[in-house]
C-alpha cells in the first residue's frame, strides 16, 4: 500500500537544542509529516471519518514542538512519530524536522533529520 497524506513545511516556534541559547531563546522548526494509510474508503465515501484528520494532527504536532523540550531534533522527531502513530489508521510515518538557523558557523540552509517508523 502506498497511499499517503503529507503535511509539508509546518513551521513552529520551539525551544530545542544542545546550545543553551537555543533552549532559552528558541527558534523556528520546520516539520514535514508523511502518514501512510489506506485511503480507498475515504476516496469512495468522501467522509472525514474514513481518513486522517490532518487539522487535528497539525494541532497535536504544534503542541509538541511548542511546549515540549528536547536536546536533539532526533528526539523531537521520534516524539512526533509517536503522535502520528497514535492514529490507528496510520501504519507507518516518515518525519522530517529541520532547524533552519542552527547556531553553526557555516553557510547552510538548514540541518534536518528524517526518521521512518511503523507498526
Amino acid at each position: 500500500m502506498s497511499d499517503k497524506i503529507r503535511i509539508n513545511g509546518l513551521r513552529v516556534f520551539g525551544y530545542h537544542g544542545v546550545n543553551r541559547i537555543e533552549r532559552e531563546h528558541g527558534q523556528h522548526f520546520v516539520v514535514d509529516i508523511e502518514a501512510r494509510l489506506d485511503l480507498r474508503e475515504a476516496g469512495t465515501s468522501d467522509l472525514l471519518g474514513s481518513t486522517l484528520d490532518y487539522d487535528s494532527v497539525i494541532k497535536k504536532v504544534q503542541h509538541v514542538v511548542a511546549h515540549e523540550r528536547y536536546t536533539l531534533i532526533e528526539a523531537l522527531a521520534e516524539r512526533i512519530s509517536d503522535v502520528i502513530l497514535e492514529n490507528p489508521e496510520v501504519y507507518a510515518t516518515t518525519i522530517r524536522v529541520a532547524k533552519p538557523k542552527p547556531p553553526i558557523e557555516a553557510d547552510l540552509e538548514s540541518v534536518q533529520v528524517e526518521i521512518q517508523r511503523g507498526r
